[in-house]
């Protein structure tokens, strides 16, 4: 009997003759998935005389499960779960060639594209994605604040910083603000999928050499956002008394600013400053 080729399984059995074939319906619960409450197997065997037995696997998914990341599509294997990636880069070309690579790579699907920050915020609230892959310099709102706004609403996703720099200012803000992995747009594609599946799994994946870089920044204090004001002014060649009349505060409190950074910095004059801040990523050109 069909039945004996099934050991594996509990059946409940309807059996129904019609013309000169046979057709059996079987709801199924296979015992090596009984841990997962609510999912049921619907095993349909159709056999008719001289023709070969098709059977098919359908998965099908309780409407108890709760979240989007539970989703299982109907799949050959059950407990192959594709991961479900939100792309978030200003660059429509990059942003395509990044759709082309993950759409083609067999465990991966991107399920929403933004051009910004703020797209990127409102997409994720409504396809919730496993990882989402974020450009830090974006506009409208770039890639840290992205982050820090996704996280306020749920502190367990999971990204992966995708950037043209490497800085220690822009890899230390982007681990700070909630990041598992950091990665340049420069690398081979095959690191970019590794990082994905690690973070996927809840694991960090970072270079060492940008380890190191964050290491280096944690040794400096941070700057207040005026004190990056002045100095972006400062690499623009403004003097104090120009950078006063810009920010509408008096020169004292130029030179106060400029005393402050420079120490925080651990340089002694606005040159070093300058090119300290641009290595350092603390200010973009």
């Amino acid at each position: 009997m069909i039945a004996n080729l099934l050991p594996t399984l509990r059946l409940r059995k309807t059996i129904t003759a019609y013309g000169g074939g046979l057709s059996i319906y079987l709801p199924a619960v296979c015992r090596h998935f009984n841990e997962h409450r609510g999912i049921g197997y619907r095993l349909l065997v159709r056999a008719s005389i001289a023709a070969v037995i098709a059977v098919s696997l359908i998965f099908i998914e309780d409407a108890t499960l709760h979240s989007r990341r539970e989703m299982v599509h109907m799949m050959k294997d059950p407990m192959q779960v594709k991961i479900r990636i939100l792309i978030a880069e200003d660059h429509a070309l990059v942003r395509e060639g990044l759709n082309l690579i993950l759409d083609r790579t067999p465990d991966m699907e991107v399920v929403g594209s933004a051009s910004n920050g703020k797209e990127a915020v409102d997409l994720y609230t409504r396809v919730h994605p496993d990882v989402s892959l974020i450009d830090i310099h974006m506009p409208s709102l770039d890639g840290v604040g992205a982050i820090e706004s996704i996280r306020a609403k749920d502190p367990k996703a999971k990204f992966v910083v995708l950037s043209t720099y490497d800085s220690e200012e822009d890899v230390y803000r982007s681990l700070k603000a909630g990041a598992q992995s950091y990665v340049l747009k420069e690398a081979p594609r095959e690191q970019l999928i590794d990082a994905i599946r690690a973070v996927n799994k809840g694991e960090m994946r970072v270079a060492p050499e940008h380890m190191s870089k964050v290491t280096e920044r944690m040794r400096h204090p941070s700057l207040t956002p005026r004190e990056v004001q002045v100095l972006s002014l400062i690499i623009q060649g403004m003097s104090n008394l120009a950078i006063a009349n810009t920010l509408f505060v008096t020169e004292g409190t130029v030179k106060s600013h400029v005393n402050s950074l420079l120490s925080k910095m651990g340089v002694t004059d606005r040159t070093q400053a300058a090119l300290t801040a641009v290595r350092r990523g603390l200010v973009r050109l």
